[in-house]
């Protein structure tokens, strides 16, 4: 089992400066400006990295516990970050016009959302189902594993190529983000 959560790992990239954000109100509503190239990206790592805590949270309960109202928990605290991090980055002004980063984190978050909602919730009760075989229980759970880690290649090679595009745009030099799903 170890092995099939382990498929639920995404790597992260990050600058290695620290975020230089100010904060405008705008139609009662919080809209994020930067005043630099480097908060910009580094405010979506942040909330990327918000988004890999959930995962990496219900990756260890779902591994640690039998407890389902647990882990559905930690499955829904997933959606909800996710979903606050597509709002985040909703009420972010383009750096500079540059669209291309903020939308592909935008694709990432809510394909982390969709998944957290419908094939994780699948998989958990294919995992706990008395009426199912184990070898069918494996044959559906390495499915759904084979079927996210293929669709979630594509949003994060999307994300990875702007992340890179934007670096190279603004001079900005990405470095391996601290954070590890393993850890």
């Amino acid at each position: 089992m170890k092995l099939i959560l382990s498929s639920f790992a995404f790597f992260i990239i990050a600058s290695s400066s620290n975020a230089q954000l100010r904060k405008t109100t705008s139609s009662n509503a919080q809209v994020n400006k930067f005043e630099s190239a480097v908060a910009y990206n580094d405010f979506i790592v942040n909330e990327q990295t918000k988004v890999g805590m959930a995962i990496k949270k219900f990756n260890t309960t779902f591994e640690n516990s039998t407890d389902t109202v647990e882990i559905h928990a930690a499955r829904i605290a997933i959606s909800r970050q996710a979903d606050s991090a597509v709002n985040r980055m909703n009420k972010m002004v383009p750096y500079k016009g540059d669209t291309s980063l903020k939308k592909n984190a935008i694709s990432l978050f809510g394909f982390y959302s969709k998944i957290a909602g419908k094939e994780y919730k699948q998989f958990i009760w294919i995992f706990f189902s008395k009426e199912k075989t184990t070898e069918q229980k494996s044959k559906e759970l390495q499915d759904i594993v084979n079927d996210i880690t293929e669709r979630e290649k594509i949003y994060d090679s999307n994300f990875l190529e702007a992340q890179k595009a934007f670096a190279t745009k603004y001079n900005i030099k990405l470095t391996e983000n601290e954070f590890k799903m393993d850890q």
